[in-house]
């Protein structure tokens, strides 16, 4: 059985562990969402007209017409648009 002396320490532990996965995860979402920024921009630049929702990293745009660029960037087709 564990004394007091020795829970104290293991607690801080695993709340400091658990601190570094969630900043870990906060991080990886955040480059997720620069990421689907990014894209959005290039493809506008390109002429290519798409959406973007603030707080997500799915991209809508135009269903290509190009079966091969489908094909190419693995695009869902849903009701004739393009989810990236």
């Amino acid at each position: 059985m564990l004394m007091s002396e020795e829970i104290h320490p293991l607690v801080a532990f695993q709340v400091s562990d658990a601190q570094r996965i969630l900043d870990g995860i906060k991080a990886e979402v955040q480059l997720c969402l620069q990421n689907a920024g990014y894209l959005r921009d290039r493809l506008s630049d390109a002429g290519i007209t798409c959406r973007l929702n603030d707080l997500s990293s799915t991209v809508v745009l135009e269903r290509p017409v190009s079966p091969e660029l489908v094909q190419r960037w693995q695009l869902d087709l849903f009701l004739g648009i393009g989810l990236t």
